[in-house]
């Protein structure tokens, strides 16, 4: 049996153990009353393991979908059905309790408990407990995630009944949406200062077509990206293709369901965020300097950086800076000292921070500093500088005064079109190593044309473009096609070629639900760690939607070290799951990683978290 060693990985595995209480209600008390207790934000960020940018994560996607969750509880009880009760209340369960708002946690399980014992005498008051702590509740984490996830859509289409189901559809969930009847008046709107983010376009329209704003929209704008879903009614391979290969990042068959589009909406919101770099704090917070950018949008400014840097020659410099003795500092003085000394180090290095730099948090104790342009000399210059003032960084403590210091990995040069990302990170923390070997407040420069660039599972040398085959197995793999991915396969299409998202023929089989073409897929050797360029595999594709027979399949090829490579994904992936009442998943791979020794085994008898 595998088990994982690190402390992030512990914490990791710690959070996932606790996901989906059981359903057994024994022991809980079922007669609380009065109003909820206030619910804390610092608990919230603690239960994230520290990680403000997977609460903020967390808090948007509960703030989302909650309306739905109690909607539901709220019909069951109109209807007096305590089977939906029971249903509706577990579904919600899951949410609260992957929060950590105990208290709330209480009256969800009060109404459950109502629920399957089908005595409902007094649900109507326990609901309205329920409602007075959800809206406490979303109040905290309304401050966490910054603001509500609503979004400017524009809908274009000239069919007038597809155009106000569109509009209505979106209204309800609390988007605004910005109506168009024909191509030339969306690309206006698109092409405007300010424009929506996100674009559901008609293929089929009057002045421009949607394949055609499509294609226009790429050529004009080159800095804010709008992610652009076609709506259309051709189901054949190439007019597919032609979508996709004109710049639409999804698209959808006419007529919609509801449920699909909630789908596509949500991938492209979580696509528009990674892509803007989430901050990691909100100016509010006070224990994270408000400029610096959390772990997704450090990488994503990197690399940019380095394409620029490769397609211009210019030279690129990366600084790994790492709090030493992190965990002495959390276990012997708390964690909120420890996030002192990660706030001085950050606000030390900040201060050297130009405007073409990038600067983020790449761990709990780690920050990555992006230098593009910058000559070697220049480079060590600042390392020196931040060194010379960590000599004297003090944080206080019981009326002590404990120094801070970091050690500093630095990579420089004129990367080559070999080099990605994972490469840069790869050694820089070789260089961190090399640092912390010489002792506190050291720094070590590697350059990059010294360095042997291994491949990385994730990110191996660049792919060939996907040839026409690959595109048409990807678009029947999607669609769920069982004969014709065989024919592909049979035909040489290869089984790894990935769309312009970086999915794979295997992930939109897992993510669509259709276990026989992952399972063939599968078989016939295609890369189940693979991952597309938000870092998803086709098995965190199918634990978000919930597809509890396609992760079973997909999970039987993983190892245990797989699984630890992908920990923070998979979290986040069963974390969505959860809330979204897809227990079944959820419990699957915790069967898993139960397998595997890497959390224990819930024994019947146990009791609840």
């Amino acid at each position: 049996m595998g088990s994982f060693q690190s402390s992030r990985s512990e914490h990791v595995l710690t959070a996932i153990e606790r996901l989906v209480p059981d359903t057994d209600t024994s022991g809980i008390e079922t007669s609380a009353s009065g109003p909820v207790a206030e619910f804390d934000k610092q608990a919230l960020i603690a239960k994230m393991f520290g990680d403000y940018d997977l609460a903020r994560e967390v808090a948007g996607l509960f703030l989302s979908y909650v309306s739905e969750l109690v909607a539901a509880v709220r019909n069951a009880l109109q209807h007096k059905n305590p089977v939906q009760l029971a249903s509706a209340a577990q579904a919600l369960k899951s949410s609260v309790a992957n929060l950590g708002a105990e208290k709330l946690l209480r009256v969800v399980r009060e109404l459950e408990t109502m629920g399957q014992t089908q005595n409902l005498s007094g649900a109507e008051e326990a609901f309205q407990r329920l409602e007075s702590g959800i809206k406490t509740v979303c109040g905290v984490l309304t401050s966490v995630s910054g603001k509500l996830q609503s979004w400017k859509i524009l809908i274009s289409d000239d069919d007038p009944v597809s155009l106000r189901m569109l509009q209505a559809t979106l209204m309800k969930w609390g988007h605004d949406p910005i109506v168009t009847p024909d191509g030339k008046s969306a690309l206006r709107i698109l092409s405007s200062a300010d424009p929506p983010r996100l674009a559901i376009l008609d293929w089929m329209m009057p002045g421009l077509q949607g394949v055609e704003v499509c294609r226009e929209l790429r050529k004009r704008i080159k800095s804010d990206y709008i992610y652009v879903i076609l709506l259309t009614g051709r189901e054949k391979t190439d007019d597919i293709i032609e979508g996709l290969d004109a710049g639409a990042d999804d698209y959808m068959l006419k007529p919609f369901q509801p449920n699909e589009l909630r789908i596509r909406i949500r991938e492209g919101f979580r696509t528009l965020d990674r892509l803007a770099g989430a901050h990691a704090a909100a100016s509010e917070q006070d224990d994270i300097p408000s400029d610096l950018l959390g772990r997704e949008g450090i990488l994503v400014s990197l690399k940019k950086e380095l394409l620029q840097s490769i397609q211009n020659r210019t030279p690129l410099s990366a600084m790994m800076i790492q709090l030493d003795s992190y965990a002495a500092l959390r276990d012997d003085f708390g964690q909120l000292i420890a996030d002192l000394a990660g706030k001085e180090v950050a606000s030390i290095v900040q201060s050297y921070v130009k405007p073409n730099d990038a600067f983020g948090r790449y761990d709990s104790d780690k920050l990555l500093l992006v230098l593009p342009g910058y000559q070697e000399s220049q480079v060590l210059e600042l390392a020196r500088k931040v060194q010379s003032r960590l000599e004297s960084a003090v944080v206080s403590a019981d009326d002590t005064m404990l120094p801070v210091t970091a050690c500093l990995g630095i990579t420089w040069g004129f990367p080559s079109s070999l080099v990605h990302v994972e490469h840069v990170i790869s050694i820089t923390e070789k260089a961190i190593k090399q640092a912390q070997g010489g002792g506190r407040n050291n720094l070590v420069l590697l350059r990059m044309d010294s360095h042997t660039y291994g491949v990385n599972r994730h990110e191996a040398e660049p792919s060939p473009a996907p040839s026409r085959l690959d595109k048409e197995l990807i678009v029947a793999s999607r669609s769920g096609d069982l004969k014709r991915v065989k024919g592909l396969i049979n035909s040489g299409a290869r089984l790894d070629g990935s769309d312009n998202k970086g999915n794979t023929a295997l992930m939109e089989a897992a993510f669509f639900k259709y276990p026989e073409v992952v399972q063939l897929l599968v078989d016939e050797g295609a890369d189940v760690t693979r991952h597309n360029n938000a870092g998803d595999s086709a098995l965190i594709e199918a634990i978000r939607a919930g597809h509890a027979d396609v992760a079973q399949i997909l999970l039987s090829r993983y190892s245990a070290a797989d699984l630890k490579e992908d920990l923070p994904s998979l979290y986040r992936a069963l974390v969505e799951a959860s809330a979204y009442g897809k227990a079944d998943v959820v419990k699957l791979v915790k069967r898993h990683l139960a397998d595997h020794g890497c959390i224990p085994l819930k024994k019947k008898g146990d009791a609840n978290p």
